[in-house]
């Protein structure tokens, strides 16, 4: 059985990454405007709202603070979403550097 609230948590943080890197943000700056740990910023763009305390909507608490940061709508996400949150990693390299123990190891579906 598919988990919804992954699936739904992966598009509110593809959304979100989008939105930051057209708008030309960097984390750290989304981080400081949002109040929002440069932790948390990553963990709502990759969707793993498992690092909430595996609590949905703590989960959609903290992407509604970055959405309103950015000013983006998130109650209407696109059924299309074709671009994953990695398709230009280099992006995020270059805006700040994340140490290999900061980063998200992929957790598999519920």
């Amino acid at each position: 059985m598919p988990n919804f609230k992954k699936i739904k948590a992966v598009q509110i943080g593809e959304q979100l990454c989008s939105a930051r890197v057209g708008q030309g943000l960097s984390y750290i700056h989304l981080s400081v405007a949002s109040g929002l740990s440069l932790r948390d910023l990553i963990h709502i763009e990759t969707g793993n709202y498992y690092q909430f305390d595996r609590d949905f909507e703590q989960f959609l608490e903290y992407a509604g603070i970055y959405a309103k940061t950015i000013n983006v709508n998130i109650c209407h996400i696109p059924s299309d979403q074709s671009k994953r949150f990695n398709t230009k990693p280099d992006l995020v390299e270059k805006e700040i550097y994340i140490p290999s123990f900061l980063r998200v190891k992929s957790y598999p579906f519920e």
